[in-house]
């Protein structure tokens, strides 16, 4: 169990924050190389948070589903789950009931991935069409590479703060015209694990 350092924690035990993400795809598929680097670039605060990766192989919903089951049935869940996964042929309003009823949190691309990563360098106004390969192309233009799934790419901090703040605008505009998440097309919430991944080494909780 990790332990706080100070005066007046010096002798309490933090409890250990568990939190389950469920992403579709391969291990090592972009999102997953995504959230594990940024995950691990808090080192040694790492040991306070128990951030489980879950890849869940092709893009399907029902994979997802059924992955969460099995781990359910190890008795490996017991705290916050995070569904990870983009539109492709998913119907996304369907799933997010299904999560809604589960208590699961569902964080969405429409139309895929990508579409996060481009967030890092553009505007919603300057996205273009929802589309992944309108997507791969603009991200192989800004940082003059091949993109690879595979590999990812690599982003700065002050870059995810830009994506943060660029797909939260056109998210928060799609929510608050009460737009389907089918039909939110170049829209994201991929944020929201980022800012939860923050919280969780900001908050600290102690056993007595």
């Amino acid at each position: 169990m990790a332990r706080k350092k100070g005066q007046n924690n010096q002798n309490r035990e933090i409890t250990r924050k568990k939190i389950y993400l469920f992403l579709e795809g391969e291990k090592n598929c972009s999102e997953h190389l995504y959230l594990k680097k940024y995950y691990d670039s808090f080192g040694t605060r790492a040991v306070d948070v128990d951030f489980r990766f879950f890849p869940c192989k092709g893009g399907d919903w029902k994979n997802v589903k059924r992955t969460i089951k099995k781990e359910i049935k190890k008795g490996n869940i017991n705290s916050e789950v995070w569904c990870v996964l983009d539109k492709d042929q998913n119907n996304l309003d369907f799933i997010q009931k299904e999560c809604d009823k589960e208590c699961y949190k569902l964080i969405f691309s429409n139309i895929s991935f990508e579409l996060w990563l481009l967030y890092h360098y553009c505007k919603y106004s300057n996205i273009g069409k929802c589309d992944k390969r309108n997507y791969i192309k603009k991200l192989e233009k800004i940082k003059g590479i091949k993109y690879e799934k595979s590999k990812g790419i690599v982003v700065n901090k002050e870059e995810i703060k830009t994506a943060i703040r660029n797909s939260r605008i056109k998210y928060e505009m799609c929510s608050k015209d009460k737009i389907p998440l089918n039909e939110s097309y170049n829209c994201t919430n991929f944020y929201k694990i980022i800012e939860r991944i923050d919280e969780a080494f900001k908050e600290r909780e102690f056993k007595n």
